[in-house]
C-alpha cells in the first residue's frame, strides 16, 4: 500500500509512486473482471441471474410513449450497470465468451 502523497509529491508527475499507483489500479482491475466472469459466466446460476438481469433491462425499450423522462433515466441507469457487468466480463483476462 502506498503511504498519502504530500502536496509537493501531488504536483510532481514523474513521482515514481504514480507509477506503483496506476500498476495497482490496474491489477485490481483485472481481478475486479476475473471476479464478475467467475461469478456471471462461470456458473449456470449466475449464467440464470445475468440472463434475468438482461431480460429486465437491456432487452427492454429504454423509453415508452407513456414513460416520463426521469422514468427514461431510471431505465437507462439500470441497464448502464448491466453493461458494465457484461463489459467487466468479456475484458476478463479468461478470454472472450
Amino acid at each position: 500500500m502506498i503511504e498519502p502523497l504530500s502536496t509537493r509529491d501531488i504536483i510532481d508527475l514523474n513521482n515514481p509512486i504514480y507509477k506503483q499507483l496506476k500498476e495497482e489500479n490496474s491489477q485490481y482491475a483485472k481481478e475486479l473482471a476475473g471476479d464478475f466472469r467467475e461469478l456471471f459466466l462461470d456458473s449456470d446460476l449466475g449464467l440464470r441471474v445475468l440472463k434475468h438481469l438482461m431480460d429486465i433491462t437491456v432487452d427492454k425499450p429504454a423509453v415508452s410513449v407513456n414513460s416520463s423522462e426521469r422514468a427514461d433515466m431510471w431505465s437507462g441507469g439500470r441497464n448502464d450497470i448491466v453493461w458494465y457487468i457484461l463489459t467487466l466480463c468479456k475484458t476478463s483476462d479468461r478470454g472472450d465468451k
